[in-house]
């Protein structure tokens, strides 16, 4: 922990998980408290006893709910780095949804402990909230586990029914980057020409200046 007071300011600083900063008029940092934490030793999770500056102890006591609430969404959330505004915005709104329905849902369950249908584990945190509501918007069993999304991709069909391996260098106006040289690490050159089969999925790729339009459709640069 530091500090630096410039009167009636109190700068301080305290190494929690991240670094923790704070800026008060009404605590000493010579007043401290004993919180408990997780660590792992040798492999093992365990508790060990620190110590936290007064300071950091009632904000957390006496925080208003704009805090709480921005607390309980950094546990568990939807919202991904984006561009639109819009979206960061729905996402932060569906969010505070969420917590507002699991704060309601944990009164309820105080207030009517006899519920067979409120009644839930006792390690039954947020986390395990928004997996059931999943759970119930996707129509999926409470006890199974979660679907995986494959990596392999389907092959499409042509119309008579049968698979599509003919593999046809095509060339249009377009340009796009290289799939081949960008993996590779050969830079980003644009081409206008790609594969014509449906299950390349349109990937351009150089056919005449270099070979990559072979070494895409080999088994060593897929394996």
């Amino acid at each position: 922990m530091r500090w630096e007071r410039d009167s009636p300011c109190l700068a301080l600083q305290w190494i929690d998980n991240k670094v923790v900063s704070v800026l008060t008029t009404i605590d000493n940092a010579n007043d401290h408290g004993q919180v408990n934490r997780k660590c792992k030793t040798a492999g093992v999770w365990g508790t060990k006893v620190v110590s936290q500056p007064k300071a950091i102890s009632n904000y957390n006591k006496y925080m208003n709910a704009v805090d709480r609430s921005d607390q309980i969404l950094a546990t568990n959330n939807v919202n991904r780095k984006c561009m639109r505004w819009w979206k960061t915005l729905f996402f932060h709104l569906i969010d505070i949804a969420v917590v507002n329905s699991f704060i309601l849902f944990k009164e309820h369950q105080a207030k009517f402990p006899d519920n067979v249908d409120l009644h839930r584990p006792s390690y039954y945190s947020l986390g395990d909230f928004r997996e059931e509501i999943v759970r119930q918007l996707c129509d999926l069993p409470e006890c199974d586990a979660p679907p995986v999304l494959s990596s392999v991709k389907p092959v499409p069909q042509s119309s008579s029914g049968k698979f599509e391996t003919v593999h046809i260098p095509r060339f249009t106006d377009k340009q796009r980057r290289c799939v081949v040289c960008v993996k590779q690490g050969r830079g980003q050159f644009k081409v206008s020409s790609f594969c014509g089969a449906p299950q390349c999925e349109g990937k351009y790729m150089h056919v005449t200046t270099k070979n990559c339009f072979e070494e895409f459709h080999s088994k060593e640069y897929h394996s």
